[in-house]
């Protein structure tokens, strides 16, 4: 079971900011980090990062099914 909480700190015990459902008096292990610093991406900044990537791409690339198979890839021919 993996679960993701926003909690804090609060000079003696971590407090969780919202209500979490974990099992009761059963040991668990824990990973802290400090949330990052800048916010999650906007839609239209992912739209924008992907338009970006295919406006980079090789247009019109046709490689025949035979060029990606692994004896052809790899020289090892049986």
């Amino acid at each position: 079971m993996s679960v993701t909480i926003q909690a804090h700190f609060d000079g003696k015990v971590i407090v969780p900011d919202e209500p979490v459902r974990l099992p009761v008096d059963r040991p668990l292990k824990l990973w802290l980090g400090e949330p990052d610093a800048r916010p999650a991406a906007t839609l239209d900044e992912w739209q924008q990062a992907l338009d970006s990537l295919m406006a980079r791409g090789v247009h019109g690339v046709n490689l025949p099914d035979e060029a990606l198979r692994r004896e052809a890839i790899y020289g090892d021919r049986v």
